[in-house]
Parts: structure tokens; sequence; C-alpha cells
């Protein structure tokens, strides 16, 4: 998923087009359960098989006294063909 807001902001969000859809906005808590939801679906499901993975590992995502060890891990052929292009 790709998205450049909070859960707070998808909320909002969702409050804009409420008159639209005619349906109750989501609240933050229930858009934070459903991404994790897909989260694990994407932890839990086969991985298709690629010799060509880089991984980036960040140890600086804290919350509170807690830290957590992130792991990302992406193709060489999906950062050179939608990465470096958009300059990110």
């Amino acid at each position: 998923m790709k998205c450049g807001s909070s859960y707070r902001g998808v909320e909002k969000t969702f409050e804009l087009y409420k008159e639209i859809f005619s349906k109750d906005t989501p609240s933050f808590s229930s858009v934070r359960k459903w991404l994790g939801r897909i989260g694990l679906y994407e932890l839990n499901r086969e991985k298709e098989y690629r010799d060509d993975w880089i991984f980036i590992v960040d140890l600086t995502v804290e919350l509170g006294k807690e830290k957590g060890l992130v792991v990302l891990g992406v193709s060489e052929q999906l950062l050179v063909e939608e990465v470096f292009p958009s300059k990110r």
C-alpha cells in the first residue's frame, strides 16, 4: 500500500467524501487495524523467489522506550524501474 498520510489523516480524508459516499467514516483505529491485517497477510503469504533482493535494515524506529527493527526488502528490478526514476 502506498500512502503519504497518517491514520488520522486517512480518517479526515474519508470525512471529506462522507456525503458523496453516504457511508460512515471509519475511525483512525479501524484504518490502523485493517492495515495491520494487510501487513500480517503480507508477512505470512508465500513470497516470490528472486535472487536480486536488496535488504535495508533500520533500528532507529522508537516508540517511547521500545525500539523496533525494520527490515525492508526490495527487488533490484523494482528499485531500478520505479524508485530511481521517481528520484526518491
